[in-house]
């Protein structure tokens, strides 16, 4: 099967990607070129530009899940311009130069929980489609709901989920009664309905943020 090899610019604040070269450098899909880092995948060459650009950007979800379970106050990197390595051994599409990537660091030894993440995703399609939304999804009370719901499918539902002590129990029973009521969250709750549901918040978004990244955090060291 003839293949071609894509490059996407990868952009973002200097922090983040310094995050992801951090954790992914060594992966050989990251390369820096002027200032720049780019993404590198190799597909079949019968895929056009737009599927190409999806299986990317798949890839990088993951990275910035990653990137955010094991640190917490990542913000997601995202794909730019595209080109096509030329097989002949010409040039790619030319990028346009830039500062080098410098920042602010983030305290070290997170590499090791990203290589567990990804890791675990290769072996649980569960874990995999949860770590997958946790990259693309808004973190807000119905994107945290809709990772949970693939946390408790791939774990026996809520009760075996509670049942593997990754968190609190009662933590799981907050987030779902809060996340489900329209008194308490308002416009961000799943469900519009005012007659049901608790009047008030019992957790808060920070708290809710922090149980999803323990859980896959933890989720994936039992996989490993």
């Amino acid at each position: 099967m003839e293949t071609q090899t894509w490059l996407f610019e990868l952009e973002g604040e200097h922090r983040d990607l310094e995050t992801i070269v951090e954790l992914f450098g060594d992966c050989n899909q990251l390369l820096p070129a002027e200032g720049k880092w780019l993404l590198l995948t190799t597909l079949p060459s019968s895929m056009g530009a737009p599927d190409v650009r999806v299986v990317a950007g798949e890839r990088l979800a993951r990275f910035n899940a990653s990137a955010q379970v094991t640190y917490g106050n990542h913000e997601n990197v995202r794909l730019g311009a595209m080109s096509c390595v030329d097989p002949s051994g010409g040039p790619a599409t030319q990028f346009i130069s830039a500062t080098g990537i410098a920042g602010q660091s983030r305290v070290g030894g997170g590499k090791l929980i990203a290589d567990r993440l990804l890791a675990a995703a290769d072996k649980d399609e569960y874990f995999d489609r949860a770590l997958y939304l946790f990259g693309v999804v808004p973190h807000d009370w119905r994107g945290l709901s809709v990772v949970l719901d693939v946390g408790k499918e791939g774990n026996g539902k809520e009760r075996g989920l509670i049942a593997k002590g990754w968190v609190p129990g009662s933590s799981i029973v907050d987030f779902r009664e809060t996340a489900n009521s329209f008194r308490a969250v308002g416009h961000q709750a799943r469900h519009g309905g005012v007659k049901t549901g608790v009047p008030h918040a019992s957790q808060s978004l920070e708290e809710a943020r922090a149980m999803i990244r323990t859980i896959l955090e933890k989720w994936a060291r039992d996989l490993a």
